[in-house]
């Protein structure tokens, strides 16, 4: 994957004029204009996973080669524009405090192991979704596409050819649709690439 770590951060410097912080796991907060909101950031980049995180979450599920590179050498997911669009990635831990929340993303392992859509086959890694209506993103292992499909069945509505052209599409298309203050240009628009 030629996106390193640096431009994705960098994708999102204009948001950075109100804050940018880095929680104590290392977690990347960008954009929170609303002092009043401690808790409400534009975008979450959550830290990188160890190789020992990746064994344990490997121990769980078969994670494909291309989205275990992302989570040890990119981030543990993301979370754009307040879930607009999220990657997912490693729980660390189960607590729910709003602290501890915005360092962690969904649980990768939650939506391969019990949340399926129907349809699904082995060969499909759930890694994310937006949530303009819950639409779910995943890769068939049998060619290496990213699929969007919608929350319960996993019929493909819109294909990438690779996990870099997903991302390097989906980040700056994702951004386009939120002005400089961080509001969504139209909100009654469908925020899906469909």
């Amino acid at each position: 994957m030629t996106m390193n770590r640096k431009k994705l951060v960098d994708s999102f410097k204009r948001y950075e004029r109100w804050s940018r912080k880095e929680t104590e796991n290392g977690t990347l907060l960008i954009g929170n204009p609303h002092k009043d909101k401690p808790y409400w950031w534009l975008i979450k980049i959550f830290s990188p996973i160890s190789k020992e995180e990746l064994n344990r979450l490997k121990d769980e599920l078969h994670i494909p080669d291309i989205y275990s590179y992302f989570l040890l050498e990119y981030c543990n997911g993301l979370d754009l524009f307040l879930g607009t669009l999220s990657l997912f990635g490693y729980r660390r831990n189960m607590i729910r405090t709003p602290s501890q929340v915005i360092q962690q993303p969904f649980n990768v392992a939650t939506i391969n192991l019990n949340e399926c859509p129907k349809n699904s086959k082995q060969n499909y890694f759930y890694f994310g979704s937006y949530n303009w209506d819950g639409s779910l993103i995943y890769m068939d292992t049998k060619d290496n596409c990213i699929y969007l499909c919608h929350r319960y069945d996993s019929t493909p509505i819109f294909k990438w050819n690779s996990f870099k052209s997903f991302l390097d599409t989906e980040v700056p298309r994702i951004c386009s649709l939120f002005d400089d203050n961080g509001e969504e240009i139209n909100p009654d628009c469908s925020t899906l690439p469909i």
